[in-house]
């Protein structure tokens, strides 16, 4: 990927990625991305659960990768939902540099 692509592969365990893509972003985001929240008091049981920490985990491991191999001048394009806690992790992180490009 680096090579060909000039990018850097995160790998996620199938578990770890199930359990925050299934269960945490389709069954809390979305719904409440798009307006949907019918069971709202179920929605504030999932920031305690055990997909809530997965998702954590699983933006922590993006955030990981990105701080270890930013260049001055790379671009991080973050896409989707899945991904909302990324920005603040690696911007919060004393090794990200904080002069660092925020759109």
């Amino acid at each position: 990927m680096l090579q060909q692509c000039d990018s850097l592969p995160v790998w996620i365990p199938d578990a770890e990625f199930e359990s925050c893509y299934d269960e945490f972003c389709h069954q809390v985001l979305w719904p409440c991305l798009h307006y949907a929240i019918s069971g709202a008091p179920k929605t504030k049981l999932f920031y305690e659960s055990a997909p809530y920490k997965k998702y954590v985990a699983v933006n922590r491991r993006f955030a990981d990768v990105i701080i270890a191999n930013y260049q001055e001048g790379d671009i991080v394009w973050v896409n989707d939902y899945h991904l909302m806690l990324l920005p603040q992790m690696q911007h919060s992180s004393p090794d990200f540099p904080q002069n660092a490009p925020r759109i």
